[in-house]
C-alpha cells in the first residue's frame, strides 16, 4: 500500500503504468467495480478475527502474474499469498473482469472502435492485431501456405517476421533479443534487414495512398 496505494507514495504512477501495463487510475477503476459485484474480494475476519488480503492485494496479485506472467508460486514470499492463494485471485480476477467487461470490450472492433483507436494512439495493439481479418488464420492455429527449404529441411508454412511486441505465435519468428553465438548474430542481422525493408516499402504505400498507422 506504501509503494503504491497512500496520498504520498513511493512510486509515482509511470512506474505504476510501466510495471502493471495500466494506469493506477484504471487499476482502482477495475478493483472498485470487481469489490462491489464480487463478494469473494472484499476482506474478511477469520475465526481468530484477523482480516485477510484486501480487494487492492488481491488484484494486485492477479495482475502481476498477467504482466510478467509468472507463476503462482512466486508470490508466497513478497505478497505473502500462498500458491493456492495466488491461483485463486487469478482465477476470480479474470473471471469478474469478463463479466464486468466482456460484453463491451471482449469483441471484435466496430468501426467506430477502431477510428477511437487511431485517435488516442492505443498500446493496446496485441488485442487488436488478434483481431484483424489478415490474422484469423494466425489465431486458428494456422500460418501462410507457402513452403520453403532451410538447411535441408522443407517447411510447409511461412512466418512473418516481427519483435518483442507481438504474441507468442509458431507464425511471427523474432529477433534475438540478446544475441551472442554468431548464427544467431547472423540470423539477427538478416531478420532486422528484411524489417527495414518491408518498413521502407510500407512507407511508401502509406505516402502514396495516405494509409494510417
Amino acid at each position: 500500500m506504501n509503494i503504491y496505494f497512500v496520498d504520498e507514495p513511493m512510486f509515482e504512477d509511470d512506474v505504476f503504468s510501466m510495471r502493471y501495463l495500466m494506469s493506477r487510475r484504471l487499476f482502482l477503476k477495475i478493483v472498485e467495480d470487481i469489490t462491489a459485484s464480487f463478494p469473494w474480494f472484499r476482506s474478511s475476519a477469520n475465526a481468530a478475527g484477523i482480516r485477510g488480503f484486501s480487494a487492492i492485494q488481491k488484484c494486485v496479485c492477479a495482475l502481476r502474474q498477467l504482466a510478467y506472467d509468472n507463476l503462482a508460486d512466486n508470490y508466497d514470499e513478497g505478497l505473502s499469498f500462498s500458491t493456492r492463494k495466488a491461483r485463486e485471485c487469478l482465477d476470480n480476477f479474470c473471471i469478474a473482469v469478463k463479466y464486468l467487461y466482456g460484453e463491451e470490450y471482449l469483441r471484435s472492433p466496430t468501426s467506430h472502435d477502431v477510428a477511437l483507436l487511431y485517435e488516442a494512439r492505443s498500446n493496446n495493439g496485441i488485442n487488436v492485431l488478434k483481431q484483424l481479418p489478415l490474422f484469423i488464420p494466425e489465431v486458428n492455429g494456422k500460418s501462410l501456405e507457402y513452403g520453403f527449404t532451410v538447411n535441408g529441411r522443407r517447411y510447409n508454412r511461412g512466418y512473418y517476421i516481427g519483435d518483442g511486441s507481438y504474441p507468442p505465435w509458431s507464425c511471427f519468428v523474432k529477433a534475438y533479443a540478446y544475441s551472442v553465438a554468431r548464427k544467431e548474430k547472423i540470423m539477427k542481422k538478416l531478420q532486422e534487414s528484411a524489417r527495414k525493408d518491408v518498413e521502407r516499402a510500407f512507407g511508401l504505400l502509406k505516402n502514396k495512398w495516405a494509409i494510417i498507422d
